[in-house]
């Protein structure tokens, strides 16, 4: 009987490694796809705002050759 408490006890500790590890990656998973939705949108508004340059660039070059 005391092997059988001493094997219980050696295996406790690796299990709930596993059952807590993989709760910290299920958890951290969805922070990372918080942060990089985050990232995402703010790169989307960063080359909006380059294509709307270059938009008003092409606009005053286009009217300064009209002249």
């Amino acid at each position: 009987m005391q092997q059988v408490i001493n094997v219980l006890a050696l295996l406790a500790c690796p299990l709930m490694m596993v059952f807590c590890m993989g709760g910290l990656f299920r958890k951290n998973k969805s922070c990372h796809n918080d942060q990089n939705q985050n990232d995402l949108s703010q790169k989307v508004d960063a080359l909006q705002k380059q294509l709307d340059l270059i938009k008003e660039l092409e606009s005053i070059k286009n009217q300064r050759n009209a002249s």
